[in-house]
């Protein structure tokens, strides 16, 4: 497979075209549409936005391929699938197609100010640059910036304090490596520095006593600085150009000059988090919590077999109420949602998951009977609400637990069930779309949120856990 590059940009380009004038062809012949039918359209659309860019992210080029072969085909081109090539026109094909949705998305809504059948050269790239009158004028400094962005994300509820905290001590760290500046005069250059930069200072600067009250210069001057990871870097590259794409489509600046400047991963994203083999879960569940109960908290017993029944984040668990605990449909379900105080991850969190039978076996509804008995309203009465929420205190429990018994490895943790859970339901061959639904991922749009509109969903879900 050998193109030029003219041709992959005519391809492209033709590409882009059809579609949006194969959008607007439908609106055209549409009837009138139904306000509320609106809010459908943009929420399926934002799924799918979602889906295209986690694939971008994790090179993940199953679901793009066979457009790219289609299009190949028009060019009486063979693909390649394993050329460099090939996997750079998925990659092209895929940014090409979240800018259509942008366009889309913004039709949708009767804007039609960025739209037009225009060629790829009309939208920005992190490569060119086009005269801009936002250039021109005269933009606020970051500190200025910063605080309008932070408070659109907590009034959206998109972030924890946490969350809040995290960003603005990146910025903060951005700010003292490079300055504090207007918006539109900061340069790749200056991304460059700060990503250099970043490679040379410790992780957790200000939890670290020795680094705390130093400047970045009193501390690249020290000896044996443990630099920060790769993946650190890169989380505080992530969040930083997250700021900066907010400022372009506010009209601060005219493109992310921060986009693409994140470093190799060092290792596959799935490395982070193992999963737990047979001779990790026979350690875990052999110990004495659960071969004997002999246990302190409750939690010590249940929140590994929620896990390993669920696949739930421990967030999750952690924060659940009696009343999560429902029937749907002639099925025992686990309610994930955000009622009360506590927080999703995304929308698509927010989901039923089908209590398992050997939880059911093993007492998990008797118990929830005990604890309404007694009049108590959450599952784990014991653990009390950080500004994080309810994990913390079992998150160091188990991460003391399982090193007490032989399982060392930093990349096992309790957010290693969820990954086992994904893995077991992989290998049953179930659809990606039902393990989705049951995990709280994006991918199970099908079902609105979880919510179960019929009987043989509730079912289905059912017969989906019991392969775990």
């Amino acid at each position: 497979m050998n193109l030029s590059e003219a041709q992959v940009q005519t391809l492209l380009d033709q590409h882009l075209r059809q579609s949006l004038n194969d959008d607007e062809e439908r609106r055209v012949s549409a009837n009138r549409i139904d306000p509320d039918d609106l809010d459908d359209e943009l929420e399926t659309i934002s799924f799918i936005k979602s889906d295209l860019k986690e694939e971008l992210a994790v090179n993940d080029y199953e679901g793009i391929s066979s457009h790219v072969d289609d299009l190949l085909k028009e060019l009486n081109v063979k693909p390649d699938k394993k050329s460099e090539n090939y996997k750079k026109l998925c990659r092209e094909l895929l940014k090409v197609n979240i800018k259509i949705l942008d366009t889309v998305e913004k039709r949708t809504v009767g804007d039609y100010s960025s739209d037009a059948n225009r060629t790829l050269d009309d939208f920005p790239s992190s490569t060119t640059s086009k005269p801009s009158q936002t250039k021109q004028m005269d933009q606020p400094k970051l500190s200025k910036v910063i605080p309008k962005f932070v408070s659109e994300f907590i009034k959206a509820g998109r972030w924890t304090e946490k969350t809040k905290s995290e960003n603005e001590a990146v910025f903060e760290l951005f700010m003292e490596i490079s300055s504090d500046l207007p918006i539109n005069q900061y340069e790749h250059q200056a991304i460059r520095q700060y990503k250099e930069t970043l490679g040379k200072l410790p992780a957790n600067r200000n939890k670290i006593e020795k680094y705390r009250d130093k400047t970045i210069d009193e501390i690249l001057a020290l000896p044996d600085v443990k630099p920060m990871a790769v993946n650190s870097i890169n989380k505080n590259i992530r969040r930083l150009g997250q700021l900066f794409k907010w400022s372009v489509q506010n009209g601060y600046i005219e493109r992310n000059i921060v986009e693409g400047m994140s470093l190799p991963e060092t290792k596959r994203q799935d490395q982070y988090r193992e999963v737990f083999d047979q001779e990790d879960l026979d350690k875990i569940f052999s110990s004495p919590i659960h071969k004997n109960k002999e246990y302190l908290h409750s939690y010590y017993y249940w929140l590994p077999l929620l896990g390993l029944y669920t696949g739930a984040r421990i967030e999750e668990l952690c924060s659940l109420y009696l009343e999560d605990f429902k029937v749907e449909h002639g099925v025992n379900v686990i309610s994930i949602n955000n009622d009360h105080d506590k927080k999703l991850k995304s929308k698509a969190a927010e989901r039923f998951i089908p209590v398992h039978p050997e939880l059911e076996k093993l007492g998990l509804l008797n118990h929830i009977d005990k604890l309404r008995a007694r009049n108590e309203q959450r599952l784990f009465s014991e653990l009390q609400r950080s500004r994080d929420g309810y994990s913390q205190t079992p998150s160091k429990w188990f991460g003391k637990f399982k090193l007490k018994l032989g399982i060392t490895s930093q990349f096992k943790v309790f957010h290693s069930f969820r990954h086992t859970v994904a893995n077991t339901l992989k290998q049953a061959d179930v659809p990606r779309e039902q393990a989705a639904e049951i995990l709280g991922h994006d991918r199970g749009k099908d079902v609105t949120y979880g919510r179960y509109g019929k009987p043989a969903e509730a079912k289905r879900q059912l017969e989906v856990i019991k392969k775990l």
